[in-house]
């Protein structure tokens, strides 16, 4: 690892303080553009002294800035035996304000995690400097320290974590959102994220315009009041849910740092489902595990007998989902008539719907024909436990997440 260069790292300090000065006055949130991919929503940013671009994963419950670097098995000069060719990575070597910090943070490995499932992920953990759009911060950051070979490239570098702070996390797990916010180059500490998506069966979508011309916006300090319909903002304290750690997002050691909402009712049309009210959640994550509206085994077996869906064998690339599950398809022409998937997070608060155009997904099952296949994402045991918010349910609505106060805010999206 190169050793540390105080004097850059001091004079770099010195001008983003006078960086932070000049911020805008405006106090406008940062648009991070997000791509979606069929890994998630990816976004570029840079880390380093000269900077090196840095594609990430935007993910709302991982901590931390995570990226592959140069390590494998810990000697981070053999990168050709974990990483695959072709796979892009940080360079620390290459950084003249790099600074190893795995004496003030030991190194760290999850087996198994949300990344290599039943592989381990380790990672070591170094100080720099990270350039979000015109913004730029030291921070504290993991890179990857492989410790198998890696099977493949991915199209991305590194993994942009957006999970919650707790008072008793240190920078080690802490979103570097969060610590940019606590050096003050953000004026609020709330996140926003709008989703414009192509509309598949006609129904009105976000204008593509508010995004930029983007799949989605990663909002960074702030949001939009104009992305969002007058009068329906609603804000929810975040909760711990432990169920996560056993039957939806498997991390050892354990991972509590989610935004996560209890789940006060769940609906199919006005038929209200069964739930289990002493231990049900429903954690906001976008990407593999929140693609598919998010409904219990038996909600999923009960949409099914109202919709008249008929089973459907999909190759695992063409399923609409990530789930250990049976997939259904519906005729196409019916899907207007099917019901909203419906859900409520506190007594007297409104019921957010999922509409059957948004959880009903075209798929090609040939050259010549097309089904449309529920896109619903089963998670647990007989009624609802837990189950995963993310694109599918964000279509047609703002997500927000307050860094300070650790809420949820909800809201309908304003549409064309």
């Amino acid at each position: 690892m190169p050793s540390p260069r105080k004097s850059l790292l001091q004079l770099l300090l010195a001008g983003l303080s006078s960086a932070r000065v000049c911020r805008d006055p405006s106090n406008a949130p940062l648009d991070l553009p997000l791509t979606l991919s069929s890994l998630g929503f990816l976004t570029p940013i840079s880390i380093g002294t000269p900077p090196q671009e840095i594609v990430s994963l935007m993910d709302w419950t991982w901590i931390n800035q995570f990226t592959l670097s140069t390590l494998c098995l810990g000697n981070p000069h053999d990168t050709a035996s974990c990483l695959a060719p072709g796979q892009a990575f940080f360079n620390q070597s290459r950084s003249t304000t790099f600074t190893n910090q795995t004496s003030l943070y030991p190194s760290r490995t999850w087996n198994p995690n949300g990344f290599f499932g039943p592989a381990p992920l380790t990672v070591q953990f170094g100080h720099d400097v990270q350039h979000v759009g015109s913004l730029s911060a030291p921070v504290t950051f993991m890179l990857a320290d492989m410790q198998f070979p890696q099977p493949g490239a991915f199209p991305f570098t590194g993994v942009f974590g957006l999970s919650p702070v707790f008072k008793t996390d240190n920078q080690s797990t802490q979103s570097t959102f969060y610590q940019f916010w606590k050096q003050g180059l953000y004026s609020s500490p709330i996140v926003s994220f709008l989703y414009c998506y192509n509309s598949t069966f006609g129904n009105t979508a976000p204008p593509r315009s508010l995004c930029n011309g983007n799949d989605a916006l990663q909002s960074l300090g702030g949001y939009h009041a104009n992305f969002i319909q007058p009068g329906s903002l609603q804000w929810y304290d975040s909760v711990v849910n432990l169920q996560v750690n056993i039957i939806d997002i498997i991390t050892s050691p354990e991972i509590l740092n989610y935004w996560a909402l209890p789940v006060t009712q769940h609906l199919i049309g006005n038929e209200s489902q069964p739930l289990n009210k002493t231990a049900s959640g429903a954690v906001f994550d976008y990407a593999s595990f929140g693609r598919g509206a998010p409904v219990s085994v038996n909600s999923y077996a009960r949409l099914v007998q109202l919709t008249g869906a008929t089973p459907i064998t999909l190759d695992a690339s063409a399923a609409p989902n990530n789930g250990a599950q049976s997939f259904y398809s519906v005729p196409c022409s019916k899907v207007s008539k099917l019901p909203s998937l419906k859900y409520q997070f506190g007594a007297g608060t409104p019921e957010w719907e999922i509409l059957p155009e948004n959880y009903v997904e075209k798929i090609a099952i040939s050259s010549t024909q097309t089904a449309c296949v529920l896109n619903v994402r089963a998670l647990g045991d007989g009624d609802w436990i837990i189950g995963n918010l993310g694109e599918t349910f964000a279509k047609d609505k703002v997500i927000l997440f307050d860094f300070d106060k650790i809420k949820i805010g909800i809201a309908d999206a304003v549409r064309k």
